[in-house]
């Protein structure tokens, strides 16, 4: 027997093991380029090319929040179309499960985000709804919430004033995406911003970080230097990105991306059959 007809005779001699092996490999080398591919995205240069939204964090940490008389100012710089305040709220649902939620003014939301949508009657009960929440389709089916729906969340962040961390919002409205694209992106829900803000122990003023619509892709960084040299050499100094690039900054905090990329790649290689 030859030493390719061994080989072919071996691997064969057990069926499920040699699929099984294979299954593995070829499972080890698509991790190791799922990996790959968000290790490089997460280095990529940041980039204002088409780019409809800015985001301007504190200079030092997003975990640092900006003031809300930040706001106006903001607003007035030319090529700015619209912008609001958001703050993470450290949202916790269920078995403290995390989910996406942000503390926003309802009215601003709109102008900001017009991926949203979500009929008419909702979007007025958000703004006039001191305890009202809107959540996005997809995390409402997942929960099975229904408008008119009390739903209880925890924060990690912000305690109320009787150091509870217990809330309680009204669910108001349910809102979808404008297209496939956004639909994708309903695992979240929006508090209204005035009532966090109130009755947190915190205290008030805080606005989190500042989303800005701008009304020209071609002034983004244009736009983002004007608002990082307004606020140069204050106690308020700021970093102005893109949406995409503060996303991929927050994502980082969880820790060296590369480094886990590698740890996990090490032990499928490692785990792999003899």
């Amino acid at each position: 027997m030859t030493k390719t007809g061994f080989i072919f005779a071996n691997l064969f001699r057990r069926k499920v093991r040699t699929t099984l092996t294979l299954l593995s490999v070829t499972c080890a080398f698509l991790l190791f380029g799922l990996l790959q591919a968000v290790n490089v995205l997460l280095k990529a240069d940041v980039s204002f090319v088409g780019a409809t939204r800015l985001v301007t964090q504190a200079r030092v940490s997003m975990a640092q929040p900006l003031p809300m008389r930040m706001l106006p100012l903001l607003e007035a710089i030319p090529g700015v179309q619209a912008a609001t305040q958001l703050l993470w709220f450290g949202g916790l649902i269920g078995d403290n499960t995390t989910i996406a939620a942000f503390a926003i003014d309802p009215e601003r939301l709109r102008r900001v985000s017009p991926q949203w949508v979500m009929p008419e009657e909702q979007w007025r009960a958000f703004a006039n709804t001191r305890t009202g929440i809107i959540a996005g389709r997809l995390l409402a089916q997942q929960q099975g919430w229904k408008v008119g729906s009390k739903i209880p969340i925890k924060s990690n962040i912000f305690p109320q004033k009787n150091g509870s961390k217990d809330w309680a919002f009204d669910l108001v409205g349910i809102f979808d995406g404008r297209d496939a694209a956004a639909q994708k992106q309903t695992l979240r829900v929006y508090l209204n911003h005035a009532y966090v803000d109130e009755a947190n122990q915190l205290g008030s003023g805080n606005a989190g970080v500042f989303v800005l619509r701008l009304a020209d892709p071609d002034q983004a960084q244009t736009v983002a230097q004007t608002v990082d040299r307004m606020f140069e050499n204050s106690p308020d100094e700021t970093k102005t990105q893109t949406e995409q690039d503060f996303i991929l900054g927050f994502v980082k905090q969880i820790g060296d991306i590369g480094m886990i990329v590698r740890w996990i790649l090490f032990a499928v290689f490692f785990t792999l059959p003899d």
